[in-house]
């Protein structure tokens, strides 16, 4: 499976500042998290039974599908493949809070809306 994943400006420049202070060769893994949960944009809040989605830090493993960002690499392990597939990554900065946030390909118009107005994501709970 060819694992497709939008990373937007914001994000891109905030992975590139973080990535950067890692050791060589470390790329940016995207998976799905044990058990699920979460409001659907990766954020673990609870407020609905969509997938729960992780970034790490890691090199790539056998069977990972590797996806060349600019910059970096994206990881996706076979069973996150088809969860993550078409997913964007953003990064949301507030007032209050900032962080990343999975929004995965078939999310409903109100999780993509910002923080503030009714959608939670990564950055609240810190699971990204």
């Amino acid at each position: 499976m060819s694992v497709k994943v939008e990373v937007t400006p914001e994000a891109l420049t905030q992975v590139r500042e973080l990535i950067q202070h890692q050791a060589a060769g470390t790329s940016i893994r995207l998976f799905v998290q044990a058990g699920g949960g979460g409001c659907g944009d990766g954020c673990g809040c609870g407020a609905s039974s969509g997938p729960a989605f992780g970034l790490a830090f890691d090199r790539a493993r056998p069977g990972d599908e590797v996806i060349p960002v600019d910059g970096f690499s994206l990881l996706v392990d076979s069973t996150s493949a088809s969860s993550v597939d078409g997913a964007r990554i953003d990064f949301v900065r507030e007032l209050d809070r900032s962080g990343f946030r999975v929004i995965p390909a078939n999310a409903p118009a109100e999780t993509e809306a910002p923080q503030g107005s009714g959608g939670c994501g990564c950055g609240s709970g810190g699971c990204c």
